[in-house]
């Protein structure tokens, strides 16, 4: 396992919205997205609370930061998107 990912308390960024897929596991499928492009992103962060997708997207900045730009250059306005 990545050194960073272990140093992190995964429990601190945990949601308290009621869904009860722990939030590392939220940024695993928002990785496993990026993958497979825009559709795919936006189908998993459409079906998140504002909250958890947000707590995921400070996660993927900790555990990988270039993955996070990517996302940023392929959906326009991706912060501002978050928050619909």
């Amino acid at each position: 396992m990545d050194t960073k990912v272990e140093r992190i308390d995964f429990g601190d960024f945990e949601p308290e919205d009621g869904e009860h897929t722990p939030i590392k596991t939220c940024v695993d499928l928002l990785r496993q997205g990026i993958k497979n492009g825009v559709t795919a992103v936006k189908a998993i962060l459409s079906s998140w609370s504002e909250e958890r997708r947000w707590c995921a997207v400070l996660l993927l900045e900790e555990i990988a930061a270039a993955e996070l730009r990517r996302l940023e250059q392929i959906i326009p306005n991706f912060y501002m998107w978050l928050s619909l």
